[in-house]
């Protein structure tokens, strides 16, 4: 009986109906984009509360755009390159991608490991730009890529910059263990925020990623709120925890460069000059 009522209340109102179904493509999209090694028709039915052949209606249209790709082998489906192409024209006019490019190069070369830029997304950071290392084996990572932010050096970073109440919300969602090393209790990350605002650099010490180790540091805008952060990622046993307050140094500087590109006057650019790393289990900055 509601799906007669909905569907007389779209006959009756043909603009709500293109956007109702505007819409509902869209979600499908997005449940499909949240499963990046593919998902079954089934599961999405369940995931998005409809039946198998709306949402197998869905995504055919999709595919049929190029939006959605389906496995011949599986028969699962994720997303298409059409979605690439539409995000990376969206990167390439981030005023915050622009502006790091170049400094993301220079890291590179002055570290020797992959740099990257990211942005918060709630408890997530996406990237949005790397340069790889020269090195054949460095860390898989990749534009557009989300990881969550608590067990990230980019992520703490930028927690690390957000206004209290702002930082504390985002603290209480569930700090899932990505490895043994992660920082789990909301306490120990507050605790681990505050040593990252006190040194200027947070340090992800294989706590998303076993074999390791990131360091990143806040980029901000002209309004001198953070909007992101440039960090490098490394094999631990080729960035060690001595090596850290070098390689830190790096970041920082980048990462104010980067914010004087944003509009922050130079002698605006806030940031403790790393001169050291606590250490201890929950001591990592």
């Amino acid at each position: 009986m509601r799906q007669r009522l909905v569907v007389a209340e779209e006959q009756a109102r043909p603009v709500t109906l293109g956007a109702q179904t505007l819409r509902r493509g869209l979600w499908v999209l997005e449940a499909v984009a949240g499963h990046p090694d593919g998902v079954a028709l089934s599961e999405l039915a369940r995931e998005l509360g409809a039946s198998r052949s709306t949402v197998h209606r869905f995504l055919a249209t999709l595919e049929d755009m190029g939006y959605v790709e389906q496995d011949a082998t599986s028969g699962q489906y994720r997303v298409g390159v059409r979605v690439l192409r539409l995000a990376s024209g969206l990167f390439r006019g981030l005023p915050l991608r622009t502006a790091a490019h170049t400094e993301l190069a220079d890291l590179v070369l002055a570290t020797g490991e992959t740099a990257q830029v990211c942005v918060l997304d709630g408890p997530e950071v996406v990237y949005l730009d790397e340069i790889d290392s020269p090195h054949p084996l460095r860390m898989n990572t990749y534009v557009g890529m989300r990881l969550p932010a608590h067990s990230t050096a980019v992520g703490k970073a930028i927690l690390a910059f957000l206004p209290d109440g702002e930082r504390q919300g985002l603290v209480g969602w569930g700090l899932r263990a990505r490895t043994s090393r992660t920082i789990t209790d909301p306490g120990d990350l507050l605790n681990d925020l505050a040593r990252v605002r006190e040194v200027g650099y947070a340090v992800d010490d294989e706590e998303d990623m076993d074999g390791v180790r990131c360091i990143a540091a806040p980029v901000f805008d002209i309004r001198h709120a953070v909007a992101g952060a440039v960090g490098i990622a490394a094999p631990s046993h080729r960035l060690d925890l001595v090596d850290v307050p070098r390689a830190a140094r790096c970041v920082v500087e980048a990462a104010r460069r980067v914010s004087t590109r944003l509009g922050v006057q130079p002698d605006d650019a806030d940031g403790v000059t790393p001169a050291r790393v606590p250490v201890g289990r929950r001591g990592r900055a």
